[in-house]
C-alpha cells in the first residue's frame, strides 16, 4: 500500500529542483499520461514475486475535484480490499498518510497535499521533461518507452523512475497513455534485477 500511496498514481515550482541530468530528452510524453476525471478508477494486484499467489487489491478512484490555490486538483481515495482507507491528506510516512491531490500541468503530473501546519505542497510525479527532479529526499525522472504485460492486457508504456534518496531503493513506475498508471515494481537495489513488491493492473474504468 505505501508504495501505491507514495509514488501514485502520485505525483511545486518551490519544491522542484532541476538538475543537468538529461534523460531520454527526444522521447515525447503524452499530456494524457494520467488521466484526471471524476469517476476513474484503477484497480490493483498487490504482490511479492517471490510469493505470487498471495495477492491483495488495491484501488484508486477520483472521487471529486477542487480549487486549490486558482487551480483545479482532482482528489483520489484508496480502497484496500473493498474498505476505504482513511489516509489523511498528507502524514508522516505514506504507510500513514497520502498525497492524494493531482493534477495535469504542462510540465508532467503534480501531486499533493496539506501540511500539519494546512499549508498546501506540490511535488512533480511524473515530470514531461527528460530531466531529474528533487522530490524531497528523493529524485524521479523519466527514463525509456517499454512494452509491458499486466493482468489486464499488455501496454506500451512510459517508464519512470523514483529513487529514494541516496539508497539504491526505487519504485518504478510504468504508464500507458489514455490509461495511467497500468504497472509499478519497487527494488531495494535499482542496480539488481530483485523485485520486493508489484503493482499490477487487474482493471480499469476512465471516462
Amino acid at each position: 500500500m505505501k508504495y501505491l500511496a507514495f509514488f501514485i498514481f502520485v505525483l511545486l515550482f518551490s519544491c522542484t529542483d532541476k538538475s543537468t541530468d538529461s534523460r531520454n530528452d527526444k522521447t515525447s510524453i503524452p499530456d494524457n499520461i494520467l488521466p484526471l476525471k471524476i469517476g476513474n478508477e484503477w484497480t490493483y494486484y498487490k504482490y511479492s514475486p517471490s510469493n505470487i499467489t498471495s495477492k491483495t487489491s488495491y484501488s484508486f478512484k477520483c472521487i471529486k475535484d477542487t480549487m486549490i490555490n486558482y487551480e483545479i486538483w482532482f482528489v483520489f481515495e484508496f480502497i484496500h480490499n473493498d474498505s476505504v482507507s482513511i489516509l489523511g491528506d498528507w502524514g508522516p510516512a505514506p504507510a500513514v498518510g497520502s498525497y492524494r491531490y493531482y493534477t495535469n500541468r504542462p510540465d508532467g503530473v503534480y501531486w499533493g497535499g496539506f501540511d500539519n501546519d494546512s499549508l498546501f505542497k506540490q511535488f512533480i510525479l511524473f515530470p514531461k521533461d527528460g530531466q531529474k527532479h528533487k522530490v524531497m529526499d528523493a529524485y524521479v525522472y523519466f527514463k525509456t518507452k517499454i512494452q509491458i504485460q499486466t493482468s489486464m492486457q499488455v501496454f506500451e508504456t512510459y517508464q519512470f523512475i523514483f529513487e529514494l534518496g541516496d539508497k539504491p531503493n526505487a519504485i518504478i513506475s510504468y504508464l500507458a497513455p489514455g490509461i495511467g498508471l497500468v504497472f509499478s515494481e519497487s527494488s531495494d537495489d535499482i542496480n539488481s534485477n530483485v523485485i520486493k513488491g508489484v503493482y499490477n493492473l487487474k482493471d480499469c474504468t476512465i471516462k
